[in-house]
């Protein structure tokens, strides 16, 4: 399945990619994310979620490289849950706008089990919302403490 999101959030690049390549950050702004634990590659974040009236706990295997050449993060992930198994991958371009920084990220998820029986227009629209809660909670954190990176 390919996902395709964009959004102009009022942060810099520099501030947005350095929140988003903290996992002590990047474990509060995720919705229904318990934890990060970092260090090693893979990270493991830690959810406890419930969907369509199901609780599940689950771990999902992430790896984010910063590009060295352009302004982007790429992303690889996977997870195995009792309603099925997903993994996918993705790159996250940061543009600077006259009001902050675009955000788009392109990629591909595949389903297995319950989850692909779901239907992809309600994966996709879960995935939208997840992505766009997500930005959201990052540009909260950062207006909340009021902070900018230095250059």
């Amino acid at each position: 399945m390919h996902i395709e999101h964009s959004a102009v959030i009022s942060l810099s690049p520099a501030a947005a990619r350095q929140d988003l390549c903290d996992p002590s950050v990047l474990g509060k702004i995720l919705p229904a994310c318990v934890g990060i634990s970092a260090g090693a590659v893979p990270w493991v974040a830690s959810f406890d979620a419930e969907f369509m009236g199901l609780h599940e706990r689950f771990d999902v295997e992430v790896y984010l490289r910063e590009d060295e050449v352009e302004p982007a993060l790429h992303l690889r992930f996977s997870t195995s849950t009792r309603m099925g198994r997903a993994a996918g991958e993705g790159t996250l371009d940061f543009e600077p706008v006259s009001s902050g920084t675009r955000l788009a990220m392109v990629g591909q998820v595949k389903v297995a089990g319950l989850l692909a029986s779901l239907g992809e227009g309600l994966l996709r629209r879960a995935a939208s919302e997840i992505i766009t809660r997500t930005l959201q909670r990052l540009e909260e954190s950062r207006t909340a403490i009021g902070d900018e990176p230095e250059a």
